[in-house]
């Protein structure tokens, strides 16, 4: 199983925003060209919602690759 970190950021400049896509490396970090994927998320709780109330989520992933 894998763990995934996510973090989500907001790029208010356009141009800025286009810097940040034509850069080979961020934050030590190699780049790639960026692909389109689509993706179904299944949130599962408790009857009484036991995880939500405790400030957790438990969310099943499906994913796979756009077709173009």
């Amino acid at each position: 199983m894998s763990t995934e970190i996510e973090a989500k950021f907001i790029v208010p400049e356009t141009e800025t925003f286009h810097a940040l896509e034509a850069a080979p490396v961020l934050a030590g970090f190699s780049l790639l060209p960026g692909m389109l994927v689509s993706v179904h998320d299944t949130y599962m709780d408790t009857p009484g919602r036991a995880l939500r109330a405790a400030g957790y989520a438990c969310r099943r992933r499906s994913r796979r690759a756009a077709s173009s």
